[in-house]
């Protein structure tokens, strides 16, 4: 299963993949595409630094749909809740996404031209990744007012 940049990812729109040759291929057969662009949420309050870097790896599943098995890392500034200076929280993700040419619950667009748009999937596990009370470097090292050593 060859890992490939171009001519899967489109120059202009890199968080878009081409795949159709995967969707031509033998059931399971996958190609891995890897993948760093920028991305913006639209949580007020979180802000992606760096942008999103990672691999995808697409396998046919069935004639109109693949599975999206996704390895990425990104990082995210977030104010901190004891301070709120800037608390930058690194997020590995691994999760698998279905996409599909007709698509159901919890499935992602496989589009007419047989691209997928994996902005899509990484923006939702992201959102649904970031911390609950993310703490600055400042704080993150104490506990109930005393600092702990590492």
């Amino acid at each position: 299963m060859p890992s490939v940049q171009a001519p899967y990812v489109i120059s202009n729109m890199p968080y878009v993949i081409n795949i159709s040759d995967v969707l031509h291929e033998d059931f399971g057969e996958s190609r891995k595409v890897t993948f760093n662009f920028p991305l913006e949420l639209e949580e007020n309050e979180a802000k992606i630094i760096g942008g999103v870097t990672g691999e995808v790896q697409c396998t046919r599943i069935s004639d109109t749909s693949c599975v999206g098995k996704f390895k990425s890392v990104t990082t995210v500034s977030m104010p901190c809740i004891r301070c709120l200076k800037p608390a930058d929280v690194r997020l590995p993700m691994h999760f698998i996404s279905v996409f599909s040419a007709y698509r159901e619950e919890d499935q992602f667009d496989i589009f007419p031209d047989s691209t997928i748009d994996i902005s899509l999937p990484l923006t939702q596990e992201i959102l649904l990744n970031l911390p609950l009370k993310p703490l600055c470097n400042e704080h993150s090292g104490h506990r109930e007012g005393k600092k702990t050593t590492k």
